[in-house]
């Protein structure tokens, strides 16, 4: 049974007055609705305002995994946030994930490449 402390609780909800006996029942899967949220708006809303520690003590890591859908992950507000759900979701799956900064055309080439001219004199 998932109980929100009054701390999380106030992150989330600062700007609606919805219960937060409601916002419990709602992540009990005890009612459908608490105010105008279902529970994948009230994910949202979450995943919006919380760090990732205070998200671990609403949902489980299965739970996580399930709520970040393609779909889910776009309908974040900040751009840099859904890419950092994105890499989470590929961890948490199981899946390979690639160095951005390893020749990353928007980084250009790496400053200082392993096998650098510099070090062997090649030209």
């Amino acid at each position: 049974m998932v109980k929100i402390s009054d701390d999380i609780y106030k992150q989330i909800m600062w700007d609606y007055n919805i219960p937060k006996e409601d916002v419990e029942k709602l992540l009990n899967g005890e009612i459908e609705r608490a105010g105008h949220y279902d529970i994948n708006g009230f994910a949202l809303k979450v995943f919006n305002n919380l760090d990732w520690y205070s998200i671990l003590k609403i949902f489980t890591i299965e739970q996580v995994i399930e709520l970040l859908t393609d779909d889910f992950i776009k309908k974040i507000r900040f751009q840099k946030l859904q890419k950092k759900y994105e890499t989470l979701r590929n961890i948490l799956r199981n899946k390979t994930i690639t160095d951005t900064r390893w020749y990353n055309d928007a980084n250009g080439k790496t400053k200082y490449p392993i096998l650098s001219d510099r070090w062997y004199c090649f030209e």
